[in-house]
């Protein structure tokens, strides 16, 4: 799947997040935080399933960078879902 950095925002272009994709976010997360960008919106409008490295990439945004608002037209239920089970608040 794909993913597209644009300004500040990153979108992900695919309905499920694996182990290989999780490591292509946390570069483009990576990549923005090395740019000196404080907040970020991650579009994962599209995801229908995140791996738990996923997951792990999504926590660990949210502690490095001062906003991390997810843009799009939100988050999928099973998205939720999944965060939920990780006893997440988004």
């Amino acid at each position: 799947m794909g993913i597209k950095v644009e300004e500040n925002t990153v979108i992900f272009e695919g309905s499920e997040i694996d182990i290989y994709d999780a490591l292509d976010l946390r570069n483009a997360l990576l990549e923005l935080q090395g740019k000196g960008v404080t907040s970020v919106n991650l579009d994962l409008s599209s995801v229908e399933s995140l791996s738990t490295p996923a997951i792990q990439v999504v926590i660990s945004a949210k502690a490095t960078f001062d906003t991390l608002v997810f843009s799009g037209s939100g988050l999928r239920p099973t998205v939720q879902e999944e965060f939920k089970l990780m006893c997440l608040s988004i």
